[in-house]
């Protein structure tokens, strides 16, 4: 009886193993999907980068006078604001800021600025009047993966002095 005993508690026990050895074993996972989704759909979260000073002096412009700034990558307000005044001398070394001091303010991604320097036509990120004094404050595109370089050019139209002066001071923030 007691080997009966036994042999029933080892056949309970074996088929308890042979059904738990089924259903109680674990699955594998199936495999991950590759991650097919753009760079665009992935949040970045950086700090803002500091101002950038692009021009702070006094200088001359005969035909043009160009200053680059880099928007960094990721940044989704930049802007450029600042002001200038410019003058010219008179015969008598007396400094004249009116009309004959107008210049151009042209604000110029690359391939704008590569048809401006070429002597092509073409367009301007933006543009003021001429002008001899003026404040500028301009929102620029937001950059998503690449940085995006601009150039803020003076330029001296035709007509008027040869050589004109232009103080300014400009700059360039992302946030």
């Amino acid at each position: 009886m007691a080997m009966n005993r036994t042999l029933s508690w080892l056949g309970i026990g074996g088929l308890l193993l042979a059904v738990c050895g089924s259903g109680c074993s674990k699955k594998e996972a199936p495999p991950a999907a590759p991650d097919t989704s753009a760079a665009i759909d992935h949040i970045v979260v950086s700090p803002p980068k500091p101002p950038k000073t692009v021009v702070h002096k006094t200088f001359q412009v005969k035909k043009y006078e160009a200053f680059d700034f880099v928007v960094p990558a990721h940044t989704i307000t930049p802007k450029l604001e600042g002001s200038f005044q410019s003058f010219v001398k008179s015969n008598s070394e007396n400094i004249v800021s009116n009309e004959t001091a107008d210049v151009d303010l042209l604000l110029l991604n690359e391939q704008e600025f590569d048809d401006f320097a070429h002597g092509k036509q073409g367009t301007a990120t933006y543009t003021a009047d001429p002008s001899h004094s003026q404040a500028v404050e301009v929102a620029l595109a937001s950059t998503v993966d690449q940085p995006r370089t601009y150039y803020l050019v003076f330029r001296n139209p035709p007509g008027g002095a040869r050589t004109k002066f232009v103080k300014a001071d400009f700059t360039a923030s992302f946030e």
